[in-house]
Formats: C-alpha cells, sequence, structure tokens
C-alpha cells in the first residue's frame, strides 16, 4: 500500500502532462478553411470572384475575378420628352417671335402661367374676333411630339379678357389656324387644331385692347389619324398634309383640283376603299394629249387627264365617267405602257361612260380621261367603286 501512495503522484503528474499535449495538439488543428477549397470573394468592382484555401488551410489566396464574366450593363434610361419647365420665362423669349418653346405629348397636359404686364403689344390677328386684341402679349412655339388634334385653353384672371390665337410656318405672320375671343373679363378660350408630329406651331396668349395680366394657358395633345396628317387612312381619297385647296386633294380629303401632275404619267394621285364610293371633279381643259388608245377610238390629240389609283381591296373596280363632251375612260397598270386592262367609249356626245377592272389590293393602277377627238374637252365627274 505504501509504494502505491507513493507511485500516485507520478501517475497524475503523467495524465497531466498527457492531457496538455493533446489540448496543445487541438489547438494547432484548428483551420481557418478547408484546404484547397474555393469560397466566393468580391472583386474591386464588386462583382463575385473565388479565392482558394492554402494547403494547411490556415490562409487564403487572393480573389480571382479574371473567369467571371462582368454583369450585363444596365439598360439605358427611356427617352425623356420634355414638356416644358412648370413656368414659362417673362423675359424677351417669351415675348416676341418665335416664343417659349415647350415639346408637348399626349401623356400629359402642359400648364403654363404668365403674366402679360411686364411684356409688350407686339402682335395682333390678322382676322376675326382675335383682330380686336391689341393689348401687351405672350408667344409659345409648341412642338407637338405626335400627330392628332391639339387644345389649348386660355384662363384670364380678374379683368383679363383672354384672347387665344393659333398660327403656322411663320411666327409673325403666318396663317392662323384657330381664335378665341369670346368670353369676357376672366373668361376662358379654348381652340383645338389638327397638327403634325414635329412641326412648330405658334399660340398667342393676348387680350382685348386695355387688358392685361395674369393667366394660365393648358395644352393637351390627343393623338390619332385625321385628313391632312399627311398619311392616307382608311376611306380618305387622298392626304396631301396640307389645307389648300386645288393642289390635288381638298380639305375633306377628296381629290380635286388641276395640279400639273394630273397632266401626264405618273399622274394624280387618289386612293380607293373597300365599301366606300370615291366622287370627284375634273376637267381635261388646259390638259395636253398624253395616251392614246390602242383598244378604243381617242383622238391622238384629244387632251387626256391622268389618275394613279391605289386599290386597298380586291375585287373589280368600277369606273364611271361623266363627261360634259365625248369623252371615254381606259385602264393601264403602268402608266406609260400602252397595254391597256381596259378601254370604253361607247356613247357618241356628252354622257356617261362605264369601265371594270379587276384590281389587286396594293396595286396602283393608271386611269385615263380622254376625248374622243381633237377639241373633245371640258368637265366632268369621276366615280370609283370597289365592293
Amino acid at each position: 500500500m505504501r509504494s502505491l501512495a507513493l507511485l500516485l503522484p507520478l501517475f497524475v503528474a503523467v495524465i497531466s502532462s498527457a492531457s496538455s499535449a493533446c489540448s496543445s495538439a487541438a489547438v494547432t488543428e484548428e483551420r481557418l478553411c478547408t484546404p484547397n477549397n474555393n469560397v466566393f470573394c468580391r472583386c474591386t468592382d464588386l462583382r463575385e470572384g473565388t479565392k482558394r484555401c492554402s494547403e494547411d488551410g490556415m490562409a487564403f489566396g487572393e480573389c480571382d475575378c479574371g473567369d467571371i464574366p462582368p454583369p450585363p450593363p444596365d439598360p439605358p434610361d427611356a427617352e425623356v420628352i420634355d414638356a416644358g419647365p412648370d413656368a414659362p420665362p417673362t423675359g424677351p423669349e417669351a415675348d416676341v417671335c418665335p416664343g417659349a418653346a415647350y415639346a408637348v405629348d399626349p401623356t400629359k397636359a402642359t400648364v403654363i402661367t404668365g403674366n402679360t404686364a411686364t411684356a409688350t403689344a407686339d402682335y395682333v390677328s390678322p382676322s376675326g374676333a382675335c383682330a380686336a386684341a391689341t393689348s401687351k402679349d405672350h408667344v409659345y412655339q409648341i412642338i407637338p411630339t405626335g400627330s392628332g388634334a391639339l387644345t389649348a385653353t386660355m384662363k384670364g384672371s380678374g379683368a383679363m379678357d383672354a384672347t387665344l390665337y393659333v398660327r403656322e410656318a411663320d411666327c409673325a405672320t403666318g396663317k392662323q389656324l384657330a381664335c378665341g375671343a369670346t368670353t369676357g373679363a376672366g373668361g376662358t378660350e379654348t381652340v383645338s387644331i389638327n397638327v403634325l408630329t414635329g412641326k412648330p406651331y405658334y399660340v398667342f396668349a393676348d387680350s382685348a385692347a386695355g387688358t392685361e395680366g395674369e393667366y394660365t394657358l393648358e395644352l393637351s395633345l390627343k393623338t390619332g389619324p385625321f385628313c391632312g396628317d399627311n398619311k392616307v387612312d382608311k376611306d380618305e381619297g387622298c392626304d396631301d398634309g396640307n389645307k389648300t385647296s386645288s393642289d390635288g386633294c381638298g380639305n375633306n380629303c377628296v381629290p380635286e383640283g388641276d395640279p400639273a401632275s394630273a397632266g401626264t404619267c405618273p399622274g394624280m394621285t387618289a386612293h380607293v376603299w373597300p365599301g366606300k364610293t370615291l366622287n370627284f371633279a375634273g376637267t381635261t381643259q388646259g390638259y395636253t394629249s398624253s395616251a392614246s388608245s390602242t383598244q378604243c377610238t381617242f383622238g391622238t390629240g384629244a387632251e387626256d387627264r391622268v389618275y394613279a389609283v391605289t386599290a386597298h381591296g380586291s375585287g373589280n373596280l368600277t369606273i364611271e365617267l361623266d363627261a360634259q363632251f365625248d369623252g371615254g375612260l381606259q385602264a393601264r397598270k403602268t402608266c406609260a405602257s400602252s397595254a391597256e386592262l381596259g378601254c370604253v367609249n361607247a356613247v357618241t356626245g356628252a354622257g356617261k361612260e362605264k369601265l371594270t377592272i379587276a384590281v389587286t389590293s396594293g396595286i396602283v393602277y393608271y386611269v385615263f380621261v380622254d376625248g374622243s377627238a381633237t377639241g373633245q374637252r371640258g368637265s366632268f365627274t369621276l366615280t370609283l367603286k370597289l365592293p
């Protein structure tokens, strides 16, 4: 027993020494990462890269970004259409032509507040009720971002008798398109005009003689097709983008007048639509003999008129002529070629002729109104009908 007692302290010391060695070894085995494994890291441009754990698991290599493609760039910002500042300039820019410029789009109304008390009386309306507006005025150059109806509303404050008118082409002397001058002091004037994309129009904020002051001008645009938008829309016989008479296309988008283009190929433009009858008047007087017929007895010296007719549907196109002279009709698929799709000259003297040809949608056909002989010329009515 005494021997065991003497050995016990020695045994405890050995155990304690072994425990201390194990603890030291455990500390030595703690790692920062798993050897040779890759983990994510953040590159300097904030992309995700990878870094590799060392062999002993106690450190990482540098962040590697070379094998990872950069992210796609952000999409570009949508184009912002400038609808003008919240308040207009009050100096010379708004006081004289061409005026303070505003782009007006259909997504929102453009509201302008102004005061003509600081302006000068520079302009007078050329005609109508607005001609009485001889007071101080402001002018705005309006550029629509779409084609359609532009409505301008002006409200005067207090004793101001608001007057509103619009011009095109030339700010100072251009044609007046609309006028509003009926409501009196503190009243509201409203005018509406059809406008074309990107074309400038000039809106004048004026007032009756002896009145001036604060006003609010609101501009709104409603886009959509209309006669005069320079695009042939459904059921229109023509559209040349203006309101000029006798230039080949009338204000109601029906062919009219005697333009030089009607005298020779390719001719005066006309469009015919299914279910619509196109009627328009003309004359061969003053034109030359540009075509003769190989199938019908047309005089080679008779004056004639040619129309470039676009069919907007397939079927049989009926062409009727009511002439005040001995006239006839012929149709071609190629204007300058003598090859005819058909012709008619059945009535002797003044009267009606009728020709029917097969047409295909989207194709242009050339219709000639001719005289039966030299000296046979005059006025007529032409009718085009596509079922």
